[in-house]
């Protein structure tokens, strides 16, 4: 996990504590919160493949914990998601 993600994570906790009602986006594990960022960031399949051998299953995982029906869908929010952490 690069150092930035780990400073997110702890941001997201501190966040979603202080709010006292989580995101949608506290559902998913760590690994898949990072999958999530990278989309976000505009990364391919392939290039996040190379970080993280099953981004099939976590691609899987974010689409039905957020209950997207299309990959495309899930593209749309990660990249406004990502926009809105900046």
């Amino acid at each position: 996990m690069s150092p930035e993600f780990g400073e997110q994570l702890i941001f997201k906790a501190v966040q979603s504590t202080e709010a006292g009602a989580g995101s949608p986006v506290d559902l998913l594990s760590d690994r898949e919160l990072e999958v999530l960022q990278l989309l976000g960031k505009g990364g391919s399949t392939r290039s996040i493949a190379r970080r993280c051998i099953t981004i099939e299953t976590h691609r899987a995982h974010i689409k039905e914990k957020l209950g997207f029906k299309e990959s495309e869908e899930m593209v749309k929010f990660a990249i406004d998601w990502v926009a809105q952490q900046s």
